[in-house]
């Protein structure tokens, strides 16, 4: 591996103005799925472990913004992509 890419993975980046909405809107539509999994899955061990993946998803969702804000598309691609504003 690469020391530059050793850098991004292991360095903080702290999230930009810019970055921040998308934190929040990731946050919020994660958020939106799990309730639905606690809604229409039946409590069990498979539950759990959806938790667990939609906590993961997160996470790298969270590390691709912060990892590579400077490689991310412009607003207008999102809207573009799903028909609304990226706003929270």
């Amino acid at each position: 591996m690469q020391v530059t890419e050793m850098e991004k993975r292991f360095s903080y980046h702290a999230p930009t103005a810019e970055a921040l909405p998308r934190f929040t809107r990731l946050r919020a539509e994660f958020y939106r799925l799990a309730l639905m999994v606690d809604a229409l899955a039946p409590e069990s061990r498979e539950q759990s472990l959806a938790f667990t993946a939609l906590e993961e998803a997160m996470m790298w969702a969270n590390a691709a913004i912060a990892r590579n804000w400077e490689y991310l598309p412009p607003a207008e691609i999102f809207e573009r992509r799903f028909g609304e504003k990226l706003a929270a």
